[in-house]
């Protein structure tokens, strides 16, 4: 069995347990964490985080950005500790507001204002370009 804690700067996102498994990008791939995973420590990259249930919740999914994961095993008990820099349950992702702030990124790109920091404006594009999939992906599934 895995239980899992999300916590980011806002306060805890999600703190359940009876779950299968979890998938969470790293700055070092996608992994996937099953019960008795071994324990590890790694950089939380960006992207969806998909937690799938035990029981008949089915799944669960976020988009987190940045941040630390921990994975400790003892015995039949998995535990997934995530403290990110950014955490956001799907169901709370607007598709209007991220097209908006993706539209608003583009349109600095294009117009090259000399007082814009472009790696920012870059980041927040491929940020609101994960989260609109994630929608996406959400909308097909219903």
């Amino acid at each position: 069995m895995i239980t899992i804690t999300i916590t980011s700067v806002e306060g805890v996102v999600l703190d359940t347990e009876n779950i299968s498994r979890v998938t969470i990008p790293t700055v070092s791939g996608i992994i996937t964490v099953l019960s008795g995973h071994v324990p590890l420590i790694s950089v939380l990259g960006m992207g969806e985080m998909l937690i799938k249930y035990a029981d008949d919740r089915g799944e669960s999914a976020l988009f987190v950005d940045g941040g630390t994961l921990l994975v400790d095993s003892q015995e039949s008990k998995t535990h997934i500790e995530v403290v990110a820099n950014l955490a956001e349950r799907a169901e709370s992702l607007e598709a209007a507001q991220i097209e908006e702030a993706k539209r608003k990124a583009e349109r600095l790109l294009t117009e090259h204002p000399a007082h814009i920091d472009f790696a920012k404006v870059e980041l927040s594009l491929q940020r609101e370009i994960a989260k609109l999939k994630i929608v996406k992906k959400k909308k097909s599934h219903n």
